[in-house]
């Protein structure tokens, strides 16, 4: 039987206190890497030079307007996630962390067709659905751009593949 919240207060005689539900890998499993680009990114250089960004992965895959720009800017990041998973004791708990995000990506891919509303759930899948303060939130997109380059997540689009516009890849 379903019963709208009002009902079942009505029946137990008493408040029930609903919260919404807070999910996500980042909070626990990732916090430490979370925590170490919330300090190493104050200390980056922003004016360091971007490595060269292939736009054909970002055109295969739809990301423009606001989302390509953000996950370019967090590319100039990514070395800080390269230098923790270097200085951990677990040389493969990258690995681990890396098949986890493709398997989710893959996951929220066969039932979402707008890599934007992909991008927010793998957002969410680092830091749940709560919002988190800007600094964390910045660091979560440079994980996620960090597991773009490796192409654990979004496709890489095949050697031959040419964008419908040209000259947009650059």
């Amino acid at each position: 039987m379903k019963l709208s919240l009002d009902q079942i207060e009505d029946l137990l005689g008493c408040v029930v206190p609903v919260h919404e539900r807070t999910y996500g890998v980042g909070l626990e499993d990732l916090a430490e890497l979370l925590s170490h680009l919330r300090e190493k990114r104050r200390a980056a250089d922003p004016m360091m030079d971007l490595q060269e960004v292939s736009g054909l992965k970002l055109d295969y895959n739809g990301l423009d307007g606001e989302s390509r720009e953000d996950l370019v800017k967090a590319m100039k990041y990514t070395y800080l996630v390269e230098e923790y998973f270097a200085g951990l004791i677990n040389p493969h708990e990258v690995d681990e962390i890396a098949a986890g995000f493709s398997m989710y990506y893959r996951q929220t891919r066969d039932l979402l067709d707008d890599p934007e509303d992909i991008l927010w759930h793998l957002e969410q899948y680092v830091l749940g659905n709560a919002r988190q303060h800007p600094q964390v939130h910045r660091a979560a997109w440079v994980i996620l751009a960090y597991f773009f380059e490796r192409c654990d997540i979004f496709e890489q689009p095949s050697p031959d593949w040419l964008p419908a516009t040209p000259g947009i890849a650059k």
